[in-house]
């Protein structure tokens, strides 16, 4: 039984780092609120009036970076950070050209700005973190002269509500759920 103030909420994943001149990188995974070993004896998980319990929710990918080699210049430009994911603790945010934001527990970033080494190098965009109803992003692509631009990270994964071990069945009664239920493999 969870209370009426009780929450069980997953850790939001860590925004992915935004590339120097390379890729960005992956956005990392939320965790989830709340695994089940075994089924109680009537097989319910009950959640009073305002209870909650929550996915972490992934962070999103890094941007790429980018560089220019002209005659007598090199210019290169970073790829901003990802957003941190939804959840507690929130995820982190990427570093990278601008760094992304930290996510919360109901909300989730925008990723950081990539940088721009005067119009010939610019670095992608972070991804935003995820957050209940709004998946992450991978973070963008960046360019450069030459063809340089590198791959933004991809996002990551979330969390789910509730995840069991095989065999184990279970029904909510009350409050509030964000997240997957049917997720297996609880360690």
């Amino acid at each position: 039984d969870i209370g009426s103030n009780g929450r069980i909420i997953g850790a939001g994943g860590d925004g992915g780092r935004g590339g120097s001149i390379g890729n960005g990188g992956r956005g990392g995974d939320g965790t989830s609120g709340l695994g089940l070993e075994q089924a109680s004896e009537n097989g319910t998980v009950v959640i009073a009036n305002s209870g909650l319990i929550s996915a972490g929710f992934a962070g999103g990918g890094g941007g790429g970076g980018a560089y220019d080699h002209d005659k007598g210049s090199r210019r290169k430009a970073s790829g901003g950070g990802g957003g941190g994911g939804a959840g507690l603790p929130a995820g982190e945010r990427g570093r990278g050209g601008t760094k992304g934001s930290d996510g919360g527990i109901n909300s989730s970033v925008n990723g950081g700005n990539g940088g721009n080494n005067d119009g010939e190098a610019r670095g992608g965009e972070g991804g935003h973190g995820g957050r209940d109803g709004q998946n992450a992003e991978s973070g963008e692509r960046g360019s450069g002269g030459e063809g340089s631009g590198s791959s933004g990270g991809s996002r990551g994964t979330n969390g789910a509500a509730i995840r069991r071990r095989g065999g184990v069945n279970f029904s909510v009664s009350g409050g509030t759920v964000r997240g997957n239920t049917s997720a297996t493999g609880v360690t």
